[in-house]
């Protein structure tokens, strides 16, 4: 997930602080800070005594008040579905410069491998 760019960033915005994965099922706390249900709950659940506090901003609170992250849950989906286009955009081949000339790639059906190379 290194790099520059919207999309990098993006990644970066949708990565849990305590499993470092992304989002599952994003919840909010009252100090707006995010992460995912089961794990701030597990977190809470480690901490026992009735301490509720914020992992990232030790903000202590009264009561469990979790509110669903529903615009954060998109931008996973989001970051996911970019993850997978970038990822079948890699599989095609793309044109190679040799010896001074283009020689074009076409991606032939499976098992067929790669169509004729023309100079």
């Amino acid at each position: 997930m290194e790099g520059r760019g919207p999309v990098a960033e993006l990644q970066r915005s949708i990565i849990c602080p305590i499993c470092r994965g992304p989002f599952k099922d994003p919840v909010l706390l009252d100090c707006d800070h995010s992460y995912c249900r089961a794990c701030i709950t597990g977190q809470w659940e480690r901490e026992g005594a009735g301490v509720l506090s914020c992992p990232q901003c030790q903000q202590v609170f009264e009561r469990r008040s979790l509110r669903t992250h529903v615009k954060l849950a998109v931008e996973v989906k989001i970051a996911q579905n970019l993850n997978a286009k970038t990822a079948q955009e890699a599989l095609v081949a793309k044109p190679r410069r040799r010896r001074g000339g283009w020689i074009p790639v076409s991606v032939m059906p499976e098992g067929q491998g790669v169509g004729k190379i023309c100079r």
